[in-house]
Parts: structure tokens; C-alpha cells; sequence
């Protein structure tokens, strides 16, 4: 029954947003070092991560089975979204110069 109860939709798309919420922030950070030399774009793969992360979150509030990690995945969120508009706001800096 525990089993049952914690394998529920909302405790797996709560750990989905976890997940991806923490890749996007690791990717962010990657992306801001300086001798980071990698084949992938690391800023656009977090955004991408991040809006996932929002799609999963956003299905998980809609069930409203696990309060616990909905409440981990929105402070993880709020946190990711500065991350974001951090780099949206370097990157229209960088097009104004």
C-alpha cells in the first residue's frame, strides 16, 4: 500500500520536475565557467530543462497528491527562475553591445 501511495502520477512528475530542475541549474552553472569547453550549449539546455521542469510541475500542482516535494519543487523553481532571468537578461546585454 506505501508502495501504491508513493509511486502515485503526482509523486512521479514531482520528481521528474525535481530532476530536471536540478540538471538545468547544474547546466547554468557549467555555462558561467569560463574554461567550460563542451559540445553542447549549456545556457540553452538549462532554459530548456526549465520549461520542462514547469510542464512537470505544473501537472503535478493539477494532482495534488504529494505536498512535500510540490513545496521542495517550488522553492527549487524559484530559485531556477532567477537563474533564468539571469541569463535572459545577460544575453539581451550582450545584444545590445
Amino acid at each position: 500500500m506505501l508502495k501504491e501511495k508513493f509511486l502515485n502520477r503526482s509523486c512521479i512528475y514531482s520528481i521528474f520536475s525535481l530532476v530536471l530542475s536540478i540538471l538545468s541549474i547544474y547546466l547554468w552553472y557549467k555555462s558561467m565557467e569560463l574554461t567550460s569547453e563542451v559540445w553542447y550549449m549549456p545556457v540553452e539546455l538549462s532554459v530548456i530543462l526549465y520549461v520542462a521542469h514547469i510542464f512537470c510541475l505544473i501537472k503535478a500542482i493539477k494532482l495534488k497528491e504529494n505536498i512535500l516535494l510540490l513545496i521542495i519543487s517550488l522553492v527549487i523553481s524559484i530559485y531556477n527562475l532567477l537563474l533564468v532571468l539571469i541569463t535572459i537578461y545577460f544575453f539581451f546585454i550582450g545584444i545590445k553591445y
